[in-house]
C-alpha cells in the first residue's frame, strides 16, 4: 500500500514523520511539501494548479494533509528563511513585510491550503490532520491517523509512540544526536 503525507513547510509534518517512523519504520510513506520546499534561494514559481497538487496522491493509496493555523506557520516561516535559510534567501524585511511577501507571504499559505482542504474533501483515501489538535491531544490525533493509515497499530503502540513524539523527548533526541 502507497502512502503519503503532505504539508506546507512548517506545518507539523516532521513532528508526524518522526512518531511514524516510530509507529511503522519499515511502512513505505512519501512526504512532500508539494513543490512548495522554499529551500531554494532562487525562488522557483510556486504552482496553484490543482491538477498539479492532486498528482502527488494519484498514486497513494491513503494520504494526510498536515494543516496548520497560517499565521503559526508564516512566523515560523519567517524564522527559518531569516535564520537557518538566510544565506541563500537573504531575506531582509521584518515579520510585517513577510507576511506580506508575494513570494513567502501568508496569501500563499492560504491558497495552499484551501487547494489540499479541497482535495481531501474529493479523495475519500485523503484526511486532514491539524497541528493545533495534534498539541492538544497528540495520541487522539495521531490514532486517527494510524487508523487512516491502515498501520493496524494498537492502543498501546499509539501510547508508546506519542510518549516517544512529546516534544521533550525529540528536543532530547535531536540534542544528544541519536
Amino acid at each position: 500500500m502507497k502512502r503519503a503525507v503532505i504539508s506546507f513547510p512548517k506545518s507539523g509534518r516532521t513532528w508526524l514523520r518522526y512518531a511514524l517512523l516510530h509507529a511503522a519504520p519499515r511502512t513505505s510513506i512519501v512526504y512532500t511539501h508539494s513543490g512548495f520546499e522554499y529551500n531554494d534561494g532562487l525562488r522557483p514559481p510556486l504552482n496553484f494548479s490543482l491538477p498539479f497538487h492532486m498528482a502527488h496522491v494519484t498514486k497513494a493509496d491513503r494520504f494526510v494533509f498536515v494543516a496548520r493555523d497560517p499565521r503559526d506557520v508564516a512566523v515560523s516561516l519567517y524564522h527559518q528563511v531569516t535564520g537557518r535559510f538566510q544565506d541563500f534567501f537573504r531575506y531582509s524585511g521584518d515579520i510585517s513585510a513577510f507576511i506580506r511577501d508575494g513570494y513567502f507571504g501568508i496569501d500563499n499559505i492560504v491558497r495552499f491550503q484551501m487547494i489540499w482542504l479541497q482535495i481531501v474533501e474529493m479523495q475519500p483515501k485523503g484526511m486532514v490532520v491539524w497541528y493545533e489538535d495534534m498539541a492538544e491531544d497528540f495520541a487522539r490525533s495521531f490514532g486517527a491517523v494510524a487508523e487512516h493509515m491502515e498501520l493496524g497499530l494498537g492502543a498501546a503502540d499509539i501510547a508508546r509512540v506519542s510518549e516517544a513524539a512529546r516534544f521533550d523527548n525529540m528536543r532530547e533526541v535531536e540534542r544528544t544526536g541519536r
